[in-house]
């Protein structure tokens, strides 16, 4: 009985690990399927490849997409009489 729980307990330590780089890789603006698969291959140094990696959350910046938007939109109105 208390192999079992160990076993458990470390395929539960081994799961977070690419659960967590997953969590990571979203928050950085990353595929988040992709980066729990190499998690899963890799799990410590997928973690460190994607510390490395820059942040594409950064970059996309919804306001001026919206005033994009929204300038388009309004050209259109007034350049139709």
């Amino acid at each position: 009985m208390g192999a079992l729980f160990f076993i458990s307990l470390g395929l539960c330590i081994l799961m977070a690990v690419p659960v967590l780089t997953s969590f990571y890789a979203k928050h950085l603006g990353r595929n988040q399927k992709l980066w729990f698969f190499l998690g899963l291959v890799l799990p410590g140094i997928a973690t460190l490849i994607l510390s490395v990696l820059p942040d594409l959350s950064l970059d996309e910046n919804p306001k001026s997409d919206l005033s994009k938007t929204l300038n388009n939109i309004s050209t259109k109105e007034f350049s139709n009489p």
